[in-house]
């Protein structure tokens, strides 16, 4: 489906809302305008001829205050006369300044309908406040929102919740073809909220980060609107394709859980007692753990079985959604691994060793060494104080709260390396471990149990357990390295530019974009693809900068022009222009020096904890990347 064929020819698939659109009040017309329309009705007979006549009175009983008196009556009428093209000569004294005034605040949206119109041929549907265009809204197929779409509207906050209060026609989609499909919406403003502000009124709108853009009013001209649509349409199918996965995802696991529910509630009290004194008392297996895996493993069953999942839902050739400066990133991927890896334990002392236990190795602060237990889950359920307990060594690298502190410390999943999720008075903090495969030994299981030496840091789930467990043990190959979803940082940018085009032409600037609305780019552990596609071997994380689209726009608004009239040394300015004209976000991998160097040396891209220009620069191009946040 092509987003702009379901534009084309439809009437109210496009919408406009704006405050600027309202009719104006003319409360504001100044009391100077009043007085000088009275004098020119005082003073010039044919001017007070023109308006007895438009008003349809009688002028010879009437004076110039009364008919003034009835001009303030007629305002509207007036208006409308007055920007038809009638009666300027009449009407200027109280009019013109109030039309300049009322046309420059529209002035922008004005601008933006007109794009519209010569883009789709068709004109948008225009509404001043979002009450009037609710039933438009639920039907478009893109939306033009004003953040402050209300002059009473007096903070971000209170302008958030105005659109929260019609939240379920921002997200509705729109009808062609018999498929409903979701709209884009575009949040315009002079005044936009920071990233931040963006972030929450996304949340409480509920609106899809793939479908809502930002726009500053100050960029409504042609070209910049066209060019945004122009990728926003590129993009909309591969974002349609990635949402409906979603969505089946989550539709699945409702199904899932429904289902899980509906057979809990069948379940007998008398079957629980058949299953503890027939099978679990032999196995000193209580019934609680057991049922907990036993529907937690079957609820993961029916997601993975469920027939929705099985089609070809997003295709391999799918062009995802570039990294969008105007929205900051987020780590869910990551944190939901993260409780992948680690199972949930009693905290009761007198709680038994089990497989996957993590404990910590206590008197000795300085060594933060840690144990994993790797026996068999049957030995361990019936053993004796004085039985051996296979484990293996490890140890306890860092804990943070941030998972940006993680970031360069080699934090990975697999090969015995894990980073645990857990919550420390009542909030997450994250654990990076290791485990050495080499390092194994045995315990007494006593000992394990005496709480003066060893301390119940984790559980590792039994994927995860098991995984180390082969390792150590070298029974069977490896179940694989997972593939570990990175979080991410934002960054700042600082710019400094300095090109020798010919013997006298040279261009220089410097910018830092930390006060820019958008985040420049996006700092996370990356891996590049392998150039052996029979290597097993995956190469070393890195630390991988993506630029923000915003910021590839950025750099060419800045270099473009310096292309016009140049004729001389134009191939390093081409370069540039090409290097950061790609539709995609830039990917450049830092590696261990922290510095990449791109275009034959002509760009270098440094990350830094906080921007200077007092680093060696000679030519060339350089981007600084700097946290967004500081530490």
């Amino acid at each position: 489906m092509d987003l702009s064929n379901a534009i084309k020819g439809r009437v109210g698939s496009l919408v406009v809302v704006d405050d600027a659109l309202g009719k104006p009040n003319f409360e504001f017309i100044s009391d100077e305008a009043l007085t000088s329309q009275f004098n020119k009705i005082d003073e010039d007979q044919s001017v007070f001829e023109d308006l007895t006549r438009l008003l349809n009175v009688d002028g010879d009983d009437i004076s110039a205050g009364a008919l003034m008196a009835v001009i303030e009556q007629k305002f509207e009428f007036l208006w409308d006369v007055y920007v038809a093209g009638d009666y300027q000569d009449a009407l200027n004294s109280l009019f013109f300044d109030f039309k300049n005034s009322y046309f420059d605040k529209r002035r922008r949206v004005d601008a933006l309908i007109d794009t519209l119109n010569n883009l789709f041929g068709v004109s948008p549907a225009v509404f001043s406040d979002l009450d009037c265009a609710r039933n438009t809204l639920d039907s478009c197929a893109i939306a033009f929102v004003d953040y402050y779409v209300d002059e009473a509207i007096a903070s971000a906050d209170e302008a958030t919740q105005r659109h929260v209060q019609i939240r379920e026609y921002l997200c509705s989609g729109f009808e062609y073809n018999g498929t409903r499909w979701p709209k884009l919406v575009f949040l315009m403003s002079s005044k936009l909220p920071g990233i931040e502000g963006l972030a929450d009124f996304r949340a409480r709108t509920g609106i899809k980060s793939a479908f809502f853009y930002a726009l500053d009013k100050r960029d409504l001209e042609h070209d910049f609107v066209s060019r945004k649509l122009g990728r926003c349409i590129d993009e909309y199918i591969s974002a349609v394709q990635l949402n409906n996965y979603l969505e089946t995802v989550h539709a699945v696991v409702d199904k899932a859980a429904a289902q899980i529910g509906s057979e809990i509630e069948r379940l007998e009290l008398h079957d629980l007692t058949a299953l503890k004194s027939l099978r679990l008392d032999a196995e000193s297996e209580s019934v609680q753990s057991y049922l907990t895996w036993l529907v937690s493993e079957a609820l993961a069953a029916k997601i993975r079985s469920a027939i929705e999942l099985q089609a070809s839902l997003i295709p391999k050739d799918s062009k995802y959604v570039p990294i969008d400066g105007k929205l900051l990133p987020r780590s869910v991927l990551f944190e939901l691994y993260s409780d992948i890896a680690v199972a949930s334990f009693s905290q009761d002392n007198d709680a038994p060793i089990v497989l996957g236990d993590v404990l910590e190795v206590l008197g000795n602060p300085s060594c933060n060494e840690l144990l994993l237990i790797i026996a068999p889950a049957c030995d361990l359920a019936r053993c004796s104080i004085d039985y051996e307990v296979l484990c293996v060594k490890g140890t306890l690298h860092d804990t943070s709260n941030s998972l940006s502190e993680l970031l360069g410390k080699a934090y990975a999943f697999g090969k015995g390396k894990v980073v645990l999720k857990r919550i420390v008075k009542g909030e997450p903090v994250y654990s990076r471990i290791s485990l050495d495969a080499k390092r194994i030994c045995t315990i007494k299981y006593a000992a394990l149990r005496d709480p003066e030496k060893y301390s119940r840091l984790a559980r590792l789930s039994e994927i995860f357990a098991q995984e180390i467990k082969e390792l150590a043990l070298s029974q069977v190959s490896r179940v694989g390295t997972p593939i570990d979803p990175s979080f991410s940082v934002a960054l700042h940018a600082f710019v400094r530019l300095k090109l020798n085009l010919a013997r006298d032409k040279v261009i220089e600037f410097q910018a830092d974009l930390a006060d820019e609305d958008f985040v420049s780019a996006v700092l996370a552990m990356g891996r590049e693809a392998s150039d052996d596609p029979e290597s097993a071997e995956s190469s070393a994380l890195e630390k991988t900068v993506l630029f923000s689209a915003q910021f590839q726009e950025w750099m060419l608004d800045r270099l473009i022009p310096y292309r016009e009239g140049v004729n001389e040394g134009i191939g390093k300015l081409d370069n540039l222009i090409s290097l950061f004209g790609d539709k995609g976000n830039l990917r450049v991998s830092l590696g261990g020096s922290g510095i990449a160097n791109l275009a034959n040396g002509a760009v270098k891209v440094r990350y830094v904890d906080a921007a200077s220009s007092d680093l060696e620069f000679k030519s060339g191009l350089e981007v600084q990347v700097y946290p967004y946040f500081s530490v």
